[in-house]
């Protein structure tokens, strides 16, 4: 894992703890500073930019391909390149247009944003297919004197859930730990705060929508979990505690407890308050602890109480915060996040449409809003709260969820990627259309007038995160752009919108009038006529099966027909039987007596009723590629019937858009056939529209599913369903289904199920990692042999990526690329692997493993190298690795393979010299003499040249040829020349010219005050040494002069002093040390300055 870097001595720093949470303030510690800056980070398994722009900007990112543009209001004060030296496996290149308020990003891999902002800081997230979940946004900037805020992206999730009978709703906070809790309640009003901190998820409510109990929001106060509510005001409300979970139980208005009591009292003879009396001693026996609030006694001036309360509850906890920033203003709603809104801006007002009851003040908002509005309206009902902002330009809006909040900015420049609403046509059965659409949290129609416009528009809020992208203009109404939920203006009296389990329908009453689908044109009669009964026509519906006590009789019956019709009639006779066959799923028989048919009467080769029969048999088979080429001729390029067969086997294939189109085609015929293949048919649009992120489409599919389906269609459709949830994040009902299909005795199923569980799981963040693992460890082994293994090893080997586990996904990712070498998903594989290899090993991923691990893994993959200059530099950093650990023969192999068959030029002459080091390395001089003269040439560079000669006098005095040596440095007079004739002479043993020479190269060095280091110190002492057996009492003495001081205090302190005795008085302790200094050798010295002078080698 990447550490961040961080450019620019005052930047913002990074905190990764825990759930990584990054981009903590600094700004209190550095109040003053105020510059631009970037950081990144390749940390937890995804990228993150990180830029602070101060005065405070924008940084708007939009993801084209392969290419991330970051739009800057203003021309940002940092290195853009600083981008790639952080973030090199995400980014490649980093451009910047002329005026440097847009860079350009060349991404590594395919990846997905998400962005957050706070403050000046603005973070840009690169999330790779691999990541699971979703990164956490930047914490919002501290306020003073106050205590840091909890983030609620890493608080546990507290999924409420809900049940309802006749008498009362109890809804059941799950805690995993004993709380306490305090009830407050405000005649419809009412809160719970717990002791505890965690997450509310609503989710489950807002689809089971219990009566007499709505939730309103939850907010974080002083650490504890505040969560809102209306209740009806007649309810009594009661909060009681079973194991760690608590109970809140809402009464319906009219089961007072009175009511009960006389109800009680009627059924078992006792009296009200010996019921009350037996309830709360059962409480006690029980364990279990309760909280009764009864509805509140109206107070003499229940309006002042009311209004005073309020003000005091908004004063403590807002439910809006709202500031002007330096390009708009930016709105946060508490506890909004989890409530359906409609977002959207018309003419020069911007409106937000909360789906519930919000304690917002007009006063409140245009305070916190600045000179930003022109006017501010909030206008509130029972079930929505309209805030309406009068704007001076024409800006735009963005909103999406934070936690439990709303945030809602406005700018002309704000921008934000929602997934786009798609309507979706459906007919009823007497033929009338309307358009539907899913919108998560779409369950009220709101009617809103706009005094600007003088006209009404319905408005279907959803949470936020879905939105219509562009306007859409139809004959009976018009769709406006939102930032969330659908606005629509009505252009007929009679237009009916209807909005309830996260659906909105748009209707009328004789049905809309909409442009009829396209078609693809037909070309020929037969084509135009192939609607009808045409030759590609199978009518499975009509022709003859029969059940498992009569099949055998009609099947002899159908077969003497053949014996008797003799030559001419005989295929007549073969194809009541391969209909026969077809009808009652005898695939592999049909294809036999095709085969037969066909080989009997070559004219038959071509017939489109046989291959539209040998295409479903193929199907039936699951033989998908077989299929598509069965129909692959142009004469059935626009036959519906044909169409249908084709779209089977592209569905098969999974090939999404071809099955898409083709079904389309055949979508006006499917009535013709029985209902299971309708129900296959089906099945597939709907797969095939959640693939291609059409989920309306796949709604509208599966909302045609035949009623009555066999047991294996019916588990097929419960997977697909799942499927469809799991795409709209709605992973707690896909879960539901995908269990209730592994359950099911369809194997198939089964695994799909079990592959789509866990994927929608990660993506959730509701499983780990490791338990991903586990999951789809078992079921690789426990289906093989079509897509479900293939995909289940893909997303394997991207999960042990993710956790840097590189062999173990190289390993998986093998497997899939060897066991299904035709399909495209294993070639994706085999780039996976091969991106995942050249980060490993050509940009320095592979240098945080142990160099042992990391050349196992190389020569294991050693097949993953690249073709060309990639490859060649990737073999260069290898033999690096293997010469760190003294493996110098097969790096001196790679490097000699390079040399001899892969380089040539000045890029051949610079890889000798650095395999002439190895050979000197490995004690071979004689090779390296030889490699070097191979590689001469008479136009290398300067610096090179004197490299090589280096090398060159190194190896033949390692030849022992003293003399050839020096003569090659004789005309050399750089500091490196001399220090290596220093040398030369200290292994040829000719004393007095070492220390002279050695002397030489230490120049003044005795004059610097700096302390001399471990290789300064052993020149010395070589000197010393040299001069000793020399007999150079002069030189002693200068020594013991110029560098006496210098060595005292040094571990060499002790030895030098023995060394620069005079020569008269060595005794033992000299030798001993001669002969330890001279055991190092100045080969090591020499390679040494070699390395740290070796230059990045290019071709």
């Amino acid at each position: 894992m990447r550490a961040p870097q961080t450019y620019r001595s005052h930047a913002a720093r990074l905190v990764a703890a825990g759930a990584f949470v990054l981009g903590a303030f600094l700004l209190a510690a550095h109040p003053a500073a105020a510059a631009d800056s970037f950081s990144g980070s390749e940390a937890n398994g995804f990228g993150r930019l990180l830029f602070t722009l101060d005065p405070q900007g924008d940084a708007a990112p939009t993801l084209s391909g392969g290419v991330l543009t970051i739009q800057f209001t203003r021309k940002p004060d940092f290195d853009p390149q600083a981008i790639v030296k952080s973030l090199p496996q995400y980014v490649s290149t980093v451009r910047s247009d002329d005026a440097g308020k847009t860079l350009r990003l060349a991404l590594q891999v395919p990846v997905r944003l998400h962005t957050s902002q706070s403050g000046t800081m603005t973070a840009i997230d690169l999330l790779p297919q691999s990541f699971a979940g979703a990164a956490p946004d930047l914490p919002p900037p501290p306020r003073k004197n106050a205590k840091p805020e909890i983030d609620p992206a890493t608080l546990p999730v507290l999924g409420l859930t809900a049940n309802a009978n006749a008498e009362r709703t109890r809804l059941m906070f799950p805690w995993s730990e004993r709380v306490s809790w305090h009830l407050k309640r405000n005649k419809d009003a009412l809160s719970i705060r717990f002791s505890a901190p965690a997450r509310a998820d609503f989710s489950a409510l807002q689809r089971q929508n219990p009566p007499w109990v709505k939730p309103r929001g939850w907010s974080i106060v002083d650490g504890k979990l505040d969560v809102r509510f209306s209740v009806e005001p007649g309810s009594k409300i009661r909060a009681v505690r079973s194991g760690t979970n608590v109970m809140l139980d809402v009464s319906a208005p009219e089961t007072d407890t009175s009511v009960i009591a006389r109800n009680l009292a009627r059924e078992t003879g006792a009296s009200p308050a010996q019921i009350e009396a037996v309830a709360k001693v059962a409480a006690r026996v029980n364990g279990t602890d309760g909280t009764i609030l009864d509805p509140p006694v109206p107070a003499p001036n229940p309006v002042a109480l009311e209004q005073a309360a309020q003000r005091a509850a908004e004063e403590a906890h807002p439910a809006i915060a709202a500031e002007q920033t330096a390009d708009g203003a930016s709105l946060r709603i508490a506890g909004a996040g989890a409530h359906a809104v409609a977002a959207f801006v018309r003419g020069r007002n911007a409106w937000i449409v909360l789906d519930g009851d919000f304690p917002i003040q007009t006063e409140q908002l245009k305070t916190g809003l600045g000179e930003f509005p022109d006017s501010v309206d909030v206008t509130k009902s029972a079930a929505s709260t309209i805030i309406r902002i009068g704007l001076k330009e024409q800006d735009q809006i963005t909103a999406r969820g934070r936690g439990g909040d709303l945030i809602v900015r406005l700018g002309p420049r704000v921008k934000a990627e929602p997934l786009a609403i798609g309507f979706t046509r459906r007919e009823s059965e007497n033929g009338l259309t309307a358009l539907t659409t899913l919108l998560p949290g779409g369950n009220h129609v709101i009617t809103l007038n706009d005094p600007s416009a003088g006209d009404s528009l319905l408005i279907v809020p959803g949470f936020a995160g879905r939105a219509v992208a562009e306007p859409r203009h139809f004959l009976e109404f018009e769709l406006l752009p939102t930032a969330a939920g659908i606005v629509i203006r009505p252009l007929t009296d009679d237009l009916a919108v209807r909005a309830n389990d996260s659906r909105a329908t748009i209707a009328r009453p004789g049905g809309l009038t909409l442009t009829p689908p396209s078609l693809p044109p037909a070309q020929t009669a037969a084509q135009l006529a192939s609607g009808g009964n045409g030759p590609t026509f199978l009518n499975l519906a009509h022709w003859p099966k029969a059940d498992d006590a009569h099949f055998l009789k009609e099947e002899r019956t159908l077969r003497a027909r053949i014996a008797a019709a003799g030559r001419d009639g005989a295929n007549s006779a073969r194809l009541q039987l391969a209909r026969f066959y077809l009808a009652n799923d005898f695939a592999a028989e049909t294809l036999g007596l095709l085969d037969q048919m066909q080989q009997s009467d070559p004219a038959l080769q071509g017939d489109a009723h046989l291959q539209t029969m040998r295409a479903a048999a193929d199907l039936m088979m699951a033989r998908y590629k077989n299929a598509h080429n069965d129909l692959a001729g142009a004469n059935l390029e626009g036959d519906r019937h044909a169409a249908l067969w084709r779209g089977l086997a592209d569905a098969g294939l999974e090939n999404w858009g071809d099955a898409q189109r083709a079904l389309a085609i055949a979508a006006p015929v499917l009535n013709r056939y029985p209902p299971e293949w309708q129900a296959r048919a089906r099945l597939a649009m709907a797969r095939a529209g959640i693939a291609e992120g059409n989920i309306e489409a796949a709604d509208a599919a599966l909302a045609k599913l035949p009623a009555a389906l066999p047991q294996k269609l019916m588990l097929q459709a419960q997977l697909v369903r799942a499927d469809l949830y799991a795409r709209e994040n709605r992973y707690r009902d896909a879960h539901h289904l995908y269990a209730a299909v592994m359950a099911g005795d369809d194997e198939k199923a089964a695994a799909r199920a079990i592959y789509g569980d866990t994927e929608a799981g990660l993506a959730a963040g509701a499983i780990s990692r490791k338990r991903a693992i586990d999951t789809l460890e078992s079921l690789r082994y426990r289906w093989r042999g079509d897509l479900i293994e293939l995909k289940t090893l893909r997303q394997l080997g991207k999960l042990y990526f993710a956790g840097q586990q590189w062999r173990e996904g190289l390993d998986t990712l093998r497997i899939a690329a060897r066991a299904f070498p035709d399909s495209d998903l294993a070639r994706e594989a085999e780039d996976d692997m091969r991106s995942t290899f050249e980060m490993l090993f050509l940009k320095g991923g592979a240098d945080k493993m142990r160099p042992v691990d990391a050349l196992a893994l190389f020569y294991d993959f050693i097949a993953l190298t690249p073709i060309g200059p990639d490859g060649d530099e990737m073999i260069r950093h290898m033999a690096d690795r293997l010469a760190k650990i003294d493996l110098l023969g097969p790096a001196s192999n790679l490097l000699h393979y390079q040399v001899t068959k892969r380089l040539d030029g000045v890029a051949r002459a610079q890889v000798a010299a650095k395999l002439a080091g190895y050979y000197l390395l490995d004690q071979k001089p004689d090779e390296a003499l030889s490699i070097l003269r191979q590689t001469t040439l008479s136009t290398l560079p300067g610096d090179l040249n004197e490299q090589r000669q280096l090398l060159e006098a190194r190896a033949l005095a390692g030849m022992k040829q003293w003399d050839h040596a020096l003569e090659l440095l004789a005309a050399d007079s750089s500091p490196a020349a001399a220090k290596l004739r220093a040398g030369i002479y200290w292994d040829a043993g000719r004393w007095p010219d070492a220390a002279k020479t050695g002397e030489a190269t230490l120049g003044q060095r005795w004059q610097d005050q700096t302390p001399l280091s471990a290789g300064e110190r052993n020149q010395v002492m070589r000197v010393a040494i040299a001069a000793s057996l020399a007999g150079d009492e002069t030189a002693l003495n200068r020594l013991r002069s110029h560098y006496g001081a210098r060595m005292a205090g040094t571990p060499d302190a002790n030895a030098f002093s023995v060394v620069t005795q005079e020569v008269d008085l060595h005794g033992l302790a000299f030798r001993d040390i001669a002969a330890k200094v001279a055991s190092t050798g100045t080969l090591d010295d020499f390679m040494k300055d070699f390395h740290s002078a070796d230059r990045t080698i290019t071709n």
